[in-house]
């Protein structure tokens, strides 16, 4: 069972863990979730292996809507498949550390890509509903509330399968802390509570941009 560390970080942009796609979503000045107290969730059971998968064609779902993740059972299985490896664009800089966390920076170092896949154990899935659950974890990672992420957070995709669609319905937020612009998005699965996250944090780039691209490169295989 996996446990949700209590880690500050100075700066969202610290935070080691992951989550992903895009959406166009400005934020006002007055954002309500204090990024300070951002906490790193610590996977167990479910990191990614040394050689991340690419392809499936295990998957059974068409897609993966909120909806959809009623249809997982605890026994059902996924994880992150990972292209970014084979991408010239990006480089592997924290190769996986055991608990789920694996990240990349991008060529020209203006941006990162930080992965996270794990066991959800602390995260409240009494609830059953993969769209509140996927709030309540987000959460954790704000050190917020629930309901603090509701305010904020909007709906994406991440790929399912294989790369290069936004078939898994998905929960991000976006900010700016004027250096640093940054995409926190995630995906948890009550049913055999699994949580999935990617966060890009870039400079002078947009990381909505970078999080499409990514979905390029990437998508979370699943195994009902």
């Amino acid at each position: 069972m996996s446990t949700v560390s209590t880690a500050p970080r100075s700066a969202l942009r610290a935070l080691a863990i992951v989550a992903a796609v895009a959406a166009p979503l400005a934020l006002s000045g007055c954002f309500p979730i204090d990024v300070t107290n951002a906490q790193r969730i610590d996977g167990g059971g479910t990191s990614a292996g040394d050689d991340p998968i690419v392809e499936t064609d295990a998957a059974e779902l068409d897609e993966l809507s909120f909806e959809d993740g009623a249809l997982l059972t605890s026994a059902s299985t996924a994880e992150w498949a990972d292209g970014l490896m084979f991408d010239d664009g990006w480089t592997l800089t924290s190769p996986d550390d055991g608990n789920g966390n694996w990240g990349y920076t991008s060529a020209d170092g203006a941006c990162t890509a930080a992965y996270w896949q794990g066991f959800i154990g602390d995260v409240d899935t009494s609830s059953g509903d993969d769209r509140i659950a996927t709030d309540e974890m987000l959460a954790v990672v704000f050190g917020a509330t629930a309901a603090e992420v509701g305010e904020v957070a909007v709906d994406g995709g991440f790929a399912l399968g294989v790369p290069g669609n936004d078939d898994v319905d998905t929960r991000y937020v976006v900010g700016d802390d004027g250096t640093v612009q940054w995409v926190v998005a995630g995906r948890a699965l009550a049913q055999p509570g699994l949580g999935f996250t990617l966060t890009i944090d870039c400079t002078g780039q947009d990381p909505e941009a970078v999080l499409d691209a990514l979905n390029e490169l990437s998508a979370i295989a699943v195994v009902p």
